[in-house]
């Protein structure tokens, strides 16, 4: 029988595993690309006073950054599905490095727009769904455990890059510290994409597969001795159910509590609690660094609890330890809740790619994954610019951390809706 829908196999696991090595190169990869992109909030106060601009002006390069990051996600999604992650993530890779060299030479606001909103975001969209869809293909038995590894880079990365770029600043300037960091990352993430290798298995047009029943199920698909039982959406299956468009809202609403700290948490520290400028970069490098057991704990335990449990647990974490920051009044308090929301921050990254896979299959997941960062990027894109908004407005984070608390809340009430699409 033949037909036009497209079934893959969940990865294949030999020994020796050459997956390891893509999890370790794809480690690298996050680490520099969301590392090197959100030391942003490192540069915001010496950018605002350099240049005597208004926190909402600053901070809107990087609403324009995840605004194309995420509308190009879907971009980058297909990609990956097309010319696999070589060629996809080393475009990303050259795009970041060069946006960090050229914002070192900006001047006015729409330098700095273009620099980092349309080439830093376009990079940086090819460091999320290309990798975790890339892993998951290498993956089956482990694959929690390897998505966990990958994103835990980016905690990794949050962790050393701000107090490294706050040093640099510190002792040779804003300038030359966007050219050191640009080499630096550009460099470790086009060597590393050469380890990443080819998607191990082909994904075969299904003309030799029993099909039975209304719901098209696969009754056997045998191929290197792996046998799948998923029923892989297309894209244009997906949109058509509700379950596509609840994890895109609730990506939206992740994306408008999450940007806004990881963006003003530092400036919070220095103008409100009036902390030096490296104890304010510190706090989110904790936040970084605690997401890092957030992405392997939590990753983890999807595999017992399930993914919409994990999410729930971590989106909840991350609203309550909002409020936690915005009391906080002594370092230490504030470092504890800060380690708090990164665990949950970490924790709920790896259950957007864990749901996708397991929801929609594997043959297009990188394309209906990177759809949802659209809806991701859109709400971080918004409540990273209103933050530096109200700010400018009341001299006070107080209000917009509010809404950061309430949009986490809701995507904690949102997963006990979540529901296996029908195909």
């Amino acid at each position: 029988m033949h037909n036009n829908s497209f079934h893959s196999v969940k990865g294949i696991e030999e020994k020796p595993f050459y997956g390891w090595v893509v999890v370790i190169a794809s480690f690298f990869v996050a680490s520099m690309a969301y590392g090197g992109a959100y030391s942003f909030g490192v540069f915001l106060k010496p950018l605002r006073e350099n240049f005597g601009w208004t926190s909402a002006t600053t901070s809107g390069a990087f609403s324009l950054l995840l605004l194309s990051y995420s509308s190009l996600g879907i971009l980058s999604g297909w990609g990956v599905d097309r010319f696999g992650p070589r060629i996809t993530i080393g475009f990303g890779g050259l795009f970041i490095g060069l946006g960090l060299l050229l914002t070192s030479q900006i001047n006015t606001p729409w330098q700095i727009y273009m620099t980092y909103g349309l080439l830093i975001g376009p990079g940086l969209s090819t460091a999320y769904s290309p990798l975790l869809t890339t892993i998951s293909r290498w993956f089956t038995k482990w694959r929690g455990l390897a998505l966990g590894i990958v994103t835990a880079g980016t905690g990794v990365g949050n962790f050393i890059i701000p107090p490294f770029a706050s040093h640099l600043i510190s002792t040779y300037g804003w300038r030359l510290s966007y050219i050191i960091l640009g080499t630096v990352v550009g460099s470790v993430m086009i060597i590393a994409t050469f380890f990443l290798g080819k998607n191990p298995l082909k994904i075969k047009m299904v003309s030799n597969v029993e099909m039975k029943g209304k719901d098209n199920r696969i009754r056997g698909l045998r191929q290197n001795n792996i046998i799948s039982e998923a029923k892989d959406f297309s894209f244009r299956m997906a949109i058509h159910t509700k379950t596509f468009w609840q994890l895109c809202l609730m990506n939206l609403m992740v994306g408008f509590g999450l940007q806004m700290m990881m963006v003003h948490v530092v400036s919070y520290a220095r103008e409100s609690l009036k902390f030096s400028p490296m104890i304010a970069a510190t706090v989110l490098s904790t936040i970084g660094a605690f997401s890092i057991a957030g992405r392997l704990i939590m990753g983890g335990a999807s595999v017992r609890i399930g993914a919409k449990r994990a999410l729930a647990i971590s989106t909840f974490l991350e609203g309550a330890m909002i409020i936690g920051m915005m009391s906080s009044s002594n370092m230490w308090v504030l470092y504890l809740f800060a380690s708090i929301f990164g665990f949950g921050y970490g924790g709920h990254v790896p259950q957007f790619p864990a749901l996708t896979g397991d929801f929609f299959g594997l043959y297009r997941m990188g394309t209906i994954l990177g759809a949802g960062t659209i809806f991701y990027g859109m709400g971080g894109a918004f409540s990273t610019f209103l933050a530096g908004r109200i700010f400018d407005i009341t001299c006070s984070y107080t209000n917009a951390f509010s809404l950061g608390v309430l949009s986490m809340f809701l995507t904690t009430a949102s997963t006990f809706f979540l529901k296996r699409p029908k195909k």
